[in-house]
């Protein structure tokens, strides 16, 4: 299946949650310290940071090109009793985002290849409003030895130094590779993985 849409579309489908239905152990410890407003994600999947996040007090906008992902994060929103605010299908490649609006963006495990990333986190950057936060975690370009999950090119794996850079007005006030960090988000993420986690603040440009 060579046609990633497809891939993800299948792997969605199933009955079972890939990346389980508990929120990002980073990105709620983040949002847990932050006021409520409204918050991006970006290639949100099934649904379990938005879920969570929504029940937090959060005003969700969540984008992913998986209509199955989607579907999934509906069913999840109905368990757990919530409404989702805002769930679009698109492509992140041409996605036109909300001009400073965000008070805060989660970027979780949202792998974007070397020849578009900075213009995409650049973007996303401009979503946001002065003061506003981004949270980021994702997997090292060392990740590529384990088997825990995440893109198989090396091409799709982050560089720290190289990931702070992309961004042109945030200060970072938490920043860290963890070589050895025990990952269980459902099936999809489980085991030893080497990450990158980022906390930063939108200031002037």
């Amino acid at each position: 299946m060579n046609n990633p849409l497809d891939f993800w579309n299948a792997r969605y489908a199933k009955a079972r949650f890939v990346y389980g239905t508990k929120p990002n152990e980073w990105l709620a410890s983040c949002i847990g310290h932050l006021e409520s407003g409204s918050l991006l994600l970006p290639a949100e999947g099934e649904g379990r940071n938005a879920v969570y996040a929504t029940k937090m007090g959060w005003k969700v906008d969540s984008i992913d090109f998986s209509e199955s992902a989607k579907a999934k994060a509906l069913l999840l929103a109905k368990a757990e009793k919530v409404s989702l605010h805002s769930y679009e299908i698109g492509d992140l490649s041409n996605f036109v985002f909300k001009s400073e609006f965000y008070e805060a963006v989660g970027l979780v495990y949202v792998h974007i290849p070397s020849e578009w990333r900075k213009d995409f986190h650049q973007k996303i950057e401009k979503s946001l409003k002065h003061g506003g936060r981004i949270i980021l975690e994702a997997f090292d370009k060392s990740q590529l030895g384990n088997n825990s999950g995440g893109p198989k090119s090396l091409d799709q794996l982050y560089d720290l130094n190289e990931i702070m850079q992309d961004f042109g007005t945030i200060e970072w006030l938490h920043s860290e590779h963890i070589g050895s960090h025990k990952l269980k988000e459902g099936d999809g993420h489980n085991g030893n993985a080497s990450i990158i986690r980022l906390f930063g603040v939108k200031t002037d440009a």
